[in-house]
C-alpha cells in the first residue's frame, strides 16, 4: 500500500526540484555535459559522460551538525555502478552534491573517502518524523568537514519546509521529559 503524500512532502519535493533546476547549469559547467534523470525516485539526479550523482537539500547550515546523512543504499548502489562503470569508462566517478545555506558542497564515493570517513561505522539507522510519519531507514553519515565547497549559491528553501524545521529547543531545569 503506498503511502498519501502530505502536504510537507510535497513541499519537499519541490524544494527538491527547485534545486535540482538551480544546481543543473553549475555542476555541468564544472563536471561537464549533465542530463537529469527521468524517475524522481531514481537513486541518481544527474548522469554525465564520465560520473553520476545525486544533490541533496539541506535547509540548514554545514556547521549545524558534524555530518550529514544520505540513504545507505544510495551507497550501496552507488559501489554497484561504480564496480560495473570503471570497467568500461575507468574515471568513472560518482558525487554527492549537498545544498547548504553556504552553498553547494561535493564528497566523491570511492573505497579511499569512504575509509577516511570511518567506512562501515559510519551507517547508522537515522531519518525524521517532522512530515507527520516514521521515515527511518538505514543511513551513511558523512563527515561535513570532508565535503568540499564548490559553488556559494544558497540552497532554495521552501517556507513551509523552513517553518517545520530543527530548531533547538531549550527546556528550563528541573522539567522531567519522562
Amino acid at each position: 500500500m503506498m503511502k498519501s503524500i502530505s502536504k510537507l512532502d510535497e513541499r519537499y519535493e519541490h524544494m527538491g526540484y527547485m534545486n535540482e533546476k538551480q544546481y543543473k547549469p553549475i555542476i555541468a559547467s564544472i563536471y561537464g555535459d549533465v542530463k537529469k534523470t527521468s524517475n524522481k525516485y531514481c537513486t541518481i539526479d544527474f548522469i554525465g559522460n564520465d560520473y553520476c550523482g545525486e544533490i541533496k537539500s539541506r535547509n540548514l547550515n554545514i556547521d549545524t551538525f558534524s555530518d550529514t546523512m544520505i540513504g545507505y543504499n544510495k551507497i550501496v548502489k552507488g559501489f554497484e555502478k561504480l564496480n560495473w562503470y570503471r570497467k568500461h569508462i575507468p574515471n568513472y566517478k560518482i558525487y554527492f552534491w549537498f545544498a547548504f545555506k553556504e552553498g553547494l558542497y561535493v564528497w566523491e564515493l570511492n573505497e579511499e573517502n569512504y575509509k577516511l570517513n570511518g567506512g562501515d561505522s559510519k551507517k547508522r539507522l537515522g531519518g525524521t518524523n517532522k512530515r507527520g510519519y516514521d521515515d527511518y531507514k538505514d543511513h551513511y553519515y558523512i563527515k561535513t568537514e570532508l565535503l568540499v565547497k564548490i559553488d556559494d549559491t544558497p540552497v532554495y528553501i521552501d517556507q513551509m519546509v523552513e517553518d517545520n524545521s530543527y530548531k533547538q529547543i531549550f527546556f528550563k531545569e528541573g522539567v522531567c521529559l519522562i
